[in-house]
């Protein structure tokens, strides 16, 4: 069994499942929609936030309950819900129960193979609402999996399930994954240095894939207005990172009013290996936002130098570290090949933070800090107050450490970002 793509943003999954090892996907008879459906349910329960414990919503009716989509006809699918079951037993732990529907490509009458869908009511999750879920199937040999597949273990420590986190939270920190496996070192290094401010996060489903789901699909003006830190990182993705020619939802327009709209400081952090080459020469939000001039449009780092696996450092006289510049590599290397956008500070309050230590020779960087995002002139916006955008043409996923900090004890890899937060971001942990 395995989780697909979104069927639609926010409130709906596709799943795959075909259980051809024992007789396929058994078929039971679901009373609400009438038919026979597939034997594939999804579990959910909120455990968080302002709906936390509540299974049936502000009406106490089951049969009209807001968590699941009782609309048939919505054009999208329809996955009733089944009632409230405890799990483990005897635990007094209780969740929602949903049935699958057949899943449809766009355009296609007839279902497609092996593929369900599930389709909640987004007007029912609120901000805040943390919601916990997992699938579970059974064969026509009466076999039983589920997704993840140790989310119905006995032991208590191998048991895992999705979480989803309805946001905003509260917290000051947003977290924008816009790239394939980039969450992990920066789940490491701000836990290390910020404890638990790290949960407020936006991953975008295949980012490359031109699905016009990222931020700006789903949030709003006011939906940011909580946070004073954002940081996006696109990881390796070449094309849809934050806005192209095909891009619906347009993340750079969103970012740019958030900074200039912001009535308390608001601080933006952008990374990605391909970034400025995908926004392009002479685009607005790269020129003036993130005061970052593109210097080829075909070139990149390796090509001028050669070097699979450059030494970056930190040069701003912020970054200081025990007395000199401190150092990291960025891992482009032939276990996972990257290359990395030639820029350099475009505009009066965009300087340089860090340098390659082997220079390209027409003036690129690894690194800008620009203290006037909206262009005025000055390092604050039209509401007084402090803003802030950094840019690196590489992933954070790529950073690894040379061992600058080990006579501190300390892991240089991890404290770029505490410095990132604390000297340039005001951001204070407690």
């Amino acid at each position: 069994m395995d989780e697909e793509l979104p069927l639609s943003i926010g409130d709906s999954a596709v799943v795959s499942c075909d259980m051809d090892a024992s007789g396929g996907l058994a078929e039971v008879y679901c009373e609400p929609a009438g038919e026979m459906r597939p034997a594939l349910r999804m579990w959910y329960r909120v455990v968080d936030g302002p709906n936390y414990g509540d299974l049936f919503g502000d009406t106490g009716d089951p049969l009209v309950d807001p968590q699941a989509d009782g609309t048939p006809t919505d054009g999208l699918c329809y996955s009733p819900w089944m009632g409230v079951e405890e799990f483990p037993g005897g635990s007094g732990e209780f969740w929602n129960v949903v049935q699958a529907d057949s899943a449809r490509n766009a355009g296609e009458e007839n279902p497609a193979r092996d593929r369900y869908a599930f389709d909640l009511n987004d007007m029912f999750f609120e901000p805040g609402d943390l919601i916990e879920y997992f699938f579970e199937g059974f064969s026509v040999e009466g076999h039983h999996s589920t997704l993840p597949p140790y989310a119905m273990s006995s032991d208590p420590d191998l048991r895992e399930v999705f979480t989803l986190r309805c946001l905003p939270r509260g917290n000051q920190i947003l977290m924008v994954m816009d790239g394939e496996d980039v969450w992990f070192p920066w789940r490491e290094a701000i836990l290390y240095h910020c404890g638990s401010v790290y949960d407020e996060r936006y991953v975008t489903w295949s980012p490359a894939a031109g699905l016009n789901n990222g931020l700006a699909s789903r949030a709003k003006l006011e939906d940011l207005s909580y946070y004073e830190i954002i940081v996006w990182d696109s990881g390796d993705v070449a094309s849809g990172t934050l806005c192209d020619e095909d891009d619906k939802t347009r993340d750079d327009l969103l970012l740019e009013a958030w900074l200039r709209n912001a009535t308390h400081q608001a601080h933006l952090w952008v990374l990605g290996d391909h970034v400025a080459n995908d926004l392009g020469m002479g685009d607005p939000f790269l020129d003036t936002v993130l005061g970052t001039e593109l210097l080829e449009e075909d070139l990149f780092y390796g090509d001028l130098t050669g070097i699979a696996v450059p030494t970056v450092l930190g040069t701003h006289d912020y970054l200081q570290y025990l007395g000199g510049d401190p150092e990291f590599w960025v891992f482009g290397g032939e276990s996972d090949p990257g290359n990395f956008s030639l820029v350099s500070p475009l505009g009066g309050l965009s300087e340089t933070l860090q340098d390659w230590e082997v220079d390209t020779g027409n003036g690129a960087v690894a690194g800008i800090v620009n203290r006037d995002p909206d262009g005025d002139g000055t390092q604050f916006n039209a509401q007084g107050v402090i803003t802030n955008a950094i840019f690196n043409p590489w992933t954070y996923r790529r950073v690894r450490d040379k061992g600058y900090g080990l006579i501190a004890d300390e892991c240089y890899a991890r404290k770029l970002v505490d410095q990132i937060f604390s000297v340039f971001f005001y951001f204070d942990p407690g």
